[in-house]
């Protein structure tokens, strides 16, 4: 993606990141931690919270389509604890229906802000349309660049 990357691994080092950077998205990843990993989430939270004295941020919480749909429960509990603001739906290429994510989405009104239809960034990377979504569940077909 050719953009900066920094790994911090304390709030100190964070905070340094977030000064020195100035760009104007900062996009930071937890590499997948688990939804039951209460240690884990509980210093993702110490970070957005440290996020949210130094600068303005809005949080996804990025899902993956083909997530076993009995699990999504547990994962919106578990990270609705910390908060998230919108979801970002990964691989969706790699699913044919993904209505479980628009009921569980619509239960705890956080509204879908990207999909990800491909490994082609920024490509495959998708506004989340509510049209174009619809078209995609009523369909039950993988959607393609060329659909778009």
């Amino acid at each position: 993606m050719n953009i900066d990357f920094f790994s911090p691994l304390t709030t100190d080092e964070f905070a340094e990141s977030l000064r020195r950077d100035g760009a104007e998205v900062i996009l930071i990843d937890t590499s997948g931690g688990s939804p039951a990993d209460s240690e884990r989430l509980s210093e993702l939270n110490e970070y957005l919270e440290f996020a949210k004295g130094e600068i303005s941020i809005e949080t996804s919480l990025v899902l993956s389509a083909n997530t076993n749909p009995v699990l999504l429960e547990n994962i919106f509990l578990s990270y609705d604890k910390i908060g998230f603001d919108k979801i970002v739906l990964s691989k969706v290429d790699e699913t044919y229906f993904f209505g479980a994510f628009v009921e569980i989405a619509d239960k705890y009104g956080r509204p879908f802000s990207f999909i990800t239809n491909g490994q082609e960034v920024p490509a495959d990377i998708m506004d989340a349309n509510p049209k174009e979504m619809a078209t995609m569940l009523l369909r039950g077909t993988k959607v393609h660049s060329q659909d778009r």
